[in-house]
């Protein structure tokens, strides 16, 4: 590959990218007509893309990706300001700009291309997906982990800002399932025309962005279980303590769960939510149980307190007699 051989990458690096600014040039230029003109469609077609620059130089822009995407991700994901888009749509802008370079990749680029070009460059495709899905998600992440989206709601540990941005990762999760299915539907011609055994194509870009959005889900859920477990403390306390109501704290406790729910479930898709629903059912389970170690603990440590105060009576009345 001349991009990664060349002495002078520098160079070769800076045309690649002003070859690859000229075609989005064109290409914007091209959909500007076709707005406009919508006759003149049949003369200005983009389908001989392949034809234009070739195989080489579309290789070197998927290798080059993480340049010329990371920056824009970043911009995208700093402008989000986690509002939803509608009532219809639970994410927020930045998943529009996400799923504009990986269907300029996929679509604008890698589908126009020969089948034995699509043959010999879907592995740096791919690699190109992964770099750019990845960096999102690690951009909503840093976002979550540097700002405060709780305000004054830190009480409650969710609000609809978070669940935008749980939002967020989900929906370029789903489009990359979409988009899978429209690349392995391409790669199947090999397994018909030359014998060839394609594995699923995204699978493991799809096992890695599970993971990484599961540390997202699991900072937001963190934080209600800290709230609940404060809950079920005070629920304990108030067994050993003959001035505290349990019941009155066991109901804000169930209140305060159907409250993090109907606030999921709002401003969730039905797929997302059933997916933190099950969390929020074991981290219950969990901090009830953890809790019932803390009342253990708490009710040795009463009994121990006791057993000191007796002693110390004791001792008191016997230097009386």
């Amino acid at each position: 590959m001349v991009v990664m051989r060349d002495p002078d990458r520098k160079r070769i690096i800076k045309e690649s990218l002003q070859l690859l600014q000229l075609y989005h040039n064109v290409r914007n230029l091209v959909q500007y007509v076709l707005n406009d003109l919508p006759s003149e469609r049949a003369v200005l077609s983009m389908d001989e893309y392949s034809s234009w620059f070739g195989e080489e130089l579309i290789l070197e822009w998927f290798l080059l990706c993480d340049m010329y995407t990371k920056p824009f991700i970043k911009r995208a994901v700093v402008a989000d300001n986690m509002e939803r888009l509608n009532n219809n749509i639970p994410h927020g802008t930045s998943v529009p700009d996400v799923v504009s370079i990986i269907d300029e990749m996929v679509i604008d680029v890698w589908t126009k291309l020969t089948w034995e070009e699509q043959f010999y460059t879907h592995a740096a495709l791919l690699d190109a997906v992964r770099t750019c899905v990845m960096d999102y998600v690690q951009a909503v992440y840093d976002k979550l982990v540097t700002e405060d989206f709780y305000g004054a709601k830190k009480n409650l540990g969710i609000n609809e800002k978070l669940c935008v941005a749980m939002s967020d990762t989900y929906a370029v999760f789903e489009h990359l399932y979409t988009t899978k299915n429209k690349i392995k539907g391409i790669l199947r011609v090999a397994e018909s025309k030359y014998g060839f055994t394609i594995m699923d194509p995204m699978a493991s870009i799809g096992n890695q962005m599970q993971i990484e959005i599961s540390a997202i889900y699991l900072i937001i859920l963190d934080e209600i279980k800290k709230i609940f477990q404060k809950f079920i403390k005070r629920v304990l306390r108030g067994t050993l303590d003959i001035f505290m109501s349990s019941s009155t704290i066991i109901a804000e406790a169930c209140a305060y769960i159907e409250k993090v729910l109907e606030i999921l479930y709002l401003n969730l898709k039905a797929e997302s939510f059933y997916i933190v629903l099950r969390h929020i059912w074991i981290l219950t389970i969990s901090s009830v149980k953890r809790g019932l170690g803390y009342y253990k603990e708490l009710k040795q440590k009463i009994e121990l307190k006791l057993k000191i105060q007796d002693k110390t009576l004791l001792q008191k009345a016997y230097l009386c007699v």
